[in-house]
């Protein structure tokens, strides 16, 4: 009886493998991506010299598989994500003492998207 149950163990296994083998295959989607590339790399230099900025770009069309990469392999800091790691790396290189310096900055320097500075630039900040 056990060696009836090995049996159809292993028979079903191999059905369902072979099953598998005769699956519909998918559609092959040519891969056209360097060429994709190619049309918008210019683009993205000319928007890299515009801004005096670095971009990283990566895009996947998921119904033909189609990406658009630029500097893909070159590391970004994203978002919010940085800012812990920054914080970490000037609490490690500098004292106490130092971070109360006050540093002056004009009213250019300060970003849209920076409400604390913009009240600071008669004063400053440390």
């Amino acid at each position: 009886m056990k060696h009836n149950k090995i049996i159809i163990s292993i028979l079903t296994i191999f059905i369902i493998l072979l099953s598998v083998g005769c699956s519909n295959k998918q559609e092959n989607i040519p891969d056209s991506n360097e060429n994709v590339n190619a049309d918008y790399d210019s683009l993205f230099q000319e928007l890299e010299e515009k801004y005096d900025a670095t971009l990283g770009i990566y895009a996947l069309d998921t119904e033909t598989n189609k990406e658009i990469s630029y500097n893909a392999d070159e590391r970004f800091a994203y978002c919010s994500t940085y800012k812990a790691l920054a914080a970490g790396a000037i609490l490690e290189k500098y004292s106490i003492e130092e971070l109360d310096n006050v540093i002056y900055f004009e009213e250019e320097d300060v970003l849209s998207y920076a409400p604390v500075a913009k009240d600071k630039v008669d004063t400053g900040m440390t």
